[in-house]
């Protein structure tokens, strides 16, 4: 019988999301419990394709003088430490079969003496917004960007096609349907807002001020599929609030950057679920 199981049984949190997003129901191994698990040998399988991918036998990169290894990008790691500091195993019930079932060697990081992957994007997404913010915020597909010239990264656009592809895999993109209702309020002090041309979108002309996702001179509509919200993204200021509905014309695409998201470990050395 093969052994499965289930996200209780391992303490790393990529995994624990993975399990109960595609597991099946069944006894675990370990906690004998009937839920959610995955088999065992496949669980491995990943983690030894996601450790390969980002770290290697210092063997094979790392220079060697008078009996030591001469340290490059990071620490070296027995498969116990690798696990324990760095991918954040430790305290499963499961460890000692996950550490028996992988290779007892030495790990360092692939770019022996660079910068690996995950930290070459972060470095360079750090240089893109500096550039956008500061130097051509606007107007940039032409533009060569700041980056060193060994960077994977030529022109900021190229960034962005990167930040695309990651993030293609984590389901946040979502549909508001032609009909649905989109709400907006405004906080009535003087002004009464009777038509929608008043509640709705400013002009051009009266956008004198950056707000938080739309630029001076350049309006957006900032709305909410409920009233709640929008009153609390007024600051719930005492006093008579307008609330108006809106509704698509056709079906929009949106971005729900409030939802949870994971980095996998064969593409990040990230390993904790950021939240919006």
């Amino acid at each position: 019988m093969e052994e499965c199981i289930c996200s209780d049984c391992i303490q790393q949190e990529y995994f624990r999301d993975l399990i109960r997003r595609n597991g099946n129901t069944s006894e675990c191994s370990y906690c004998k419990q009937h839920k959610k698990t995955i088999n065992f040998n496949s669980i491995i399988e990943e983690i030894l394709e996601g450790i390969e991918f980002i770290y290697d036998d210092p063997a094979n990169g790392l220079g060697y003088v008078d009996g030591e290894y001469v340290k490059g990008n990071g620490d070296i790691f027995d498969t116990y430490d690798l696990l324990v500091d760095e991918l954040e195993f430790g305290g499963s019930p499961a460890f000692e079969d996950i550490l028996n079932s992988l290779p007892n060697q030495l790990w360092c990081k692939k770019e022996f003496y660079g910068l690996d992957p995950a930290e070459e994007r972060i470095f360079t997404w750090e240089q893109f917004v500096n550039q956008v913010k500061y130097k051509t915020r606007y107007f940039f597909i032409q533009e060569k960007s700041d980056i060193n010239k060994y960077s994977p990264f030529n022109k900021p656009y190229e960034i962005l096609d990167e930040f695309i592809t990651a993030i293609s895999s984590f389901d946040i993109v979502e549909k508001i349907k032609k009909g649905e209702f989109i709400y907006r309020a405004r906080l009535d002090n003087d002004s009464i807002y009777k038509t929608p041309e008043k509640l709705g979108t400013p002009k051009p002309e009266n956008c004198l001020k950056p707000n938080r996702m739309s630029p001076a001179g350049i309006p957006m509509f900032y709305g909410s599929a409920d009233k709640k919200t929008c009153v609390l993204e007024l600051g719930n200021k005492k006093g008579y609030y307008t609330i108006g509905k809106w509704t698509p014309v056709k079906e929009l695409r949106i971005l729900n950057l409030a939802k949870k998201f994971s980095f996998n470990i064969n593409e990040s050395t990230l390993k904790r679920s950021p939240h919006s």
